[in-house]
């Protein structure tokens, strides 16, 4: 997860009202102490989606496959002459 993400979501648990203290050893991966009496019960979800699906994949594919994944049919689609003659 990139640190610019996760810096993101402790601003928000401060703002939420969560202890400066339980903050730090979120960001330093410790123990985490339990919350205090006043402090509110917060669950935050945070979800990165990188901004290039294909930033998943090793390298590149070769210029013939990336052609097939471009121009592959639909599922249970025919090509358009199929479709003609049928």
């Amino acid at each position: 997860m990139p640190s610019f993400i996760l810096d993101r979501a402790y601003e928000r648990m401060a703002e939420l009202g969560v202890d400066p203290a339980r903050i730090a050893a979120m960001r330093a991966e410790e123990q985490v102490p339990p919350p205090g009496p006043s402090e509110p019960l917060v669950e935050l979800m945070v979800v990165f989606v990188p901004p290039r699906l294909r930033s998943f994949m090793p390298k590149e594919l070769p210029e013939h496959d990336e052609w097939r994944r471009r121009n592959q049919l639909p599922p249970n689609r025919a090509s358009p002459p199929v479709t003609l003659m049928a």
